[in-house]
């Protein structure tokens, strides 16, 4: 009897050895939500933090049915801008500054919906990777200095032209990613003024030109102002 509890006590150790260790790795590694099927046959709405639309917008999203739908919004819930879709979410997407994240608040986090968090390129990484890997506390299970889970969900910055002296937005950088998916119904994109096409804090002009020209005519994509 003394043996089989020896080794049924070894056995549990190994095990638990073996999970630690797999655990270990895995908190590594952090998903790219592009590479799910979660936009699959889905009409997506992008909700840029422009207090300012038409009535006629507001009108159309205020009677829209969001059937097959996900309504995104970027770095926080913003006065005025939280209510456009019915004051629906499904998704938020928060870019990374520094130690932190742009528009995040403790009291406004909603972890009843898909929270996704940018993040840097690494050496050996390219934007469709299925898995990211970091060594960064932030991206793994459990973030003390939040208090939130924030491994699971994240998408790379893409690497912006060298023209431009600062970063994409969060709404084009999540909106160039979409564009890569063969799956979507279709994408409405509202309020992207595009910061009145001058450059301040982001690369809007190079993102107003761009989207003029590539993005624009698209069948599947619809401006809402």
């Amino acid at each position: 009897m003394k043996h089989i509890l020896i080794m049924l006590t070894i056995l549990i150790c190994i095990v638990l050895i073996f999970i630690t260790l797999n655990l270990k790795e895995s908190f590594k590694n952090v998903r790219n939500i592009f590479t799910t099927s979660i936009f699959d046959n889905k009409t997506v709405f992008l909700i840029a933090n422009n207090p300012n639309v038409s009535e006629k917008t507001k009108h159309f999203l205020d009677n829209y049915k969001y059937k097959d739908t996900l309504i995104v919004r970027f770095n926080g819930y913003k006065p005025i801008i939280k209510d456009y879709c019915k004051s629906k979410t499904d998704i938020m997407v928060y870019r990374k500054k520094r130690n932190g994240f742009w528009g995040y608040n403790k009291r406004n986090y909603n972890k009843n919906i898909i929270n996704i968090f940018t993040n840097d390129l690494g050496k050996n990484e390219s934007e469709f990777d299925k898995y990211y890997n970091t060594e960064d506390e932030k991206y793994l299970i459990h973030n003390s200095l939040y208090n939130i889970k924030i491994g699971g969900n994240v998408f790379k910055e893409l690497n912006y032209p060298k023209k431009c002296k600062c970063s994409w937005t969060t709404g084009f950088n999540f909106l160039i990613y979409l564009l890569n998916l063969k799956n979507i119904k279709k994408i409405y994109l509202i309020g992207f003024s595009f910061h009145n096409k001058k450059n301040s804090c982001h690369c809007e002009l190079w993102e107003y030109n761009y989207f003029k020209k590539n993005i624009e005519n698209k069948k599947n994509i619809e401006l809402l102002l």
